[in-house]
């Protein structure tokens, strides 16, 4: 779910940098005036790179807790899990 929120959002932000011209903002000796309607706006493009590396972040940081607890508890389904913790918890208040 988490990725397809972050697939989404990417895809608006590329929408909007694109919404005006898709031509890149570079500069170069053919056509050096610099005019903004004429090139994509950089700021999404940024965002869309931000948003990649935060996600991708993310991932791995769920993936990584979902390891641990698979090495812990030796499964990854949340019913046996909760019913885990409870026990756990049980014990700890009866020490």
């Amino acid at each position: 779910m988490l990725g397809i929120l972050n697939a989404a959002t990417i895809g608006f932000f590329l929408y909007i940098g694109s919404a005006r011209s898709k031509i890149p903002p570079i500069l170069n000796a053919v056509n050096p005036l610099f005019l903004a309607e004429n090139y994509a706006d950089p700021l999404p493009q940024a965002l869309v790179l931000t948003a990649v590396v935060i996600g991708f972040a993310t991932q791995s940081l769920s993936l990584v807790y979902v390891m641990f607890l698979s090495k812990k508890y030796h499964t990854i389904e949340e019913d046996k899990i909760e019913k885990l913790v409870e026990e756990e918890r049980k014990h700890e208040l009866d020490a």
